[in-house]
């Protein structure tokens, strides 16, 4: 059980660790990692559900969501445009990340991540979306992160997003 507690001490980093590209634009005290991941799993959750009708999937979109930037906790985290100039080794960090677990529970949280990808990926836009609109109401700038829908993969995730820009 070492390992575990090495596991879920690395996990409570993201608590810490700010969205640097909000940094970059003022944001004295921008959403932590650890809440990003939190509202992205929810709204993986609901976009999983109406895709499938299947609360099973929709739980397992959750979880998957739930360990999205886990790596993070060891890289920190990299907005786009110091991803531009620096490669951070995603899957590299992911696999140190969960070594220290029991190998079939890391082997369960990848398969969960490539499994539930489109929705994560999906709501992870959405939910950089919506805290993008909450940002601009006091810096202009953060209008710059917001996704193109163009980006979004689901249909679901297409309407989320049409009708949050009305």
């Amino acid at each position: 059980m070492r390992g575990v507690a090495e596991f879920i001490e690395k996990a409570e980093r993201l608590k810490l660790i700010p969205r640097s590209g909000w940094l970059k634009i003022g944001i004295k005290s921008p959403e932590s990692v650890a809440e990003h991941s939190f509202m992205t799993a929810v709204i993986s959750f609901i976009l999983a559900y109406l895709e499938s009708r299947n609360v099973d999937v929709a739980c397992r979109a959750c979880a998957a969501a739930v360990f999205h930037d886990i790596e993070e906790a060891i890289t920190l985290d990299m907005d786009y445009e110091s991803r531009k100039y620096v490669r951070v080794e995603k899957e590299r960090a992911l696999n140190d990340m969960l070594s220290s677990l029991p190998k079939s529970l890391a082997e369960a949280i990848i398969k969960l991540l490539k499994e539930n990808e489109k929705f994560v990926k999906d709501a992870d836009k959405l939910e950089l979306l919506f805290q993008a609109r909450e940002y601009e109401k006091v810096y202009y700038e953060a209008a710059k992160f917001k996704p193109e829908k163009e980006e979004l993969k689901l249909e679901t995730s297409r309407k989320v997003y049409e009708v949050v820009e009305k």
